[in-house]
């Protein structure tokens, strides 16, 4: 395998959460050609593909045609998580 991604869709929007290629292949940059393949294939089919790259320098992602502001999804398995997250934030 050259590359892959993990995401989910919501609201019109996919969010392609995390994303891994083989550091084997890293010369013919099958990170950059897996992104550009999803955005061939699924065009049209979404409002957004968010890449979620954050504001790491390093993760910007190159196929961006403006920018879109930034947010943090925390996600819970159940309202208990929430509650202990939020304690020791507190």
């Amino acid at each position: 395998m050259a590359a892959s991604t993990y995401g989910f869709i919501e609201q019109g929007r996919l969010y392609c959460y995390l994303r891994a290629h083989n550091p084997d292949l890293g010369r013919w940059s099958p990170g950059n050609l897996m992104m550009y393949s999803l955005i061939c294939h699924e065009y049209g089919r979404f409002q957004n593909i968010d890449f979620m790259h954050g504001a790491n320098e390093y993760a910007t992602n190159p196929w961006a045609n403006s920018a879109t502001p930034e947010y943090t999804l925390k996600l819970y398995k159940s309202g208990l998580h929430r509650a202990i997250h939020n304690k020791l934030r507190s």
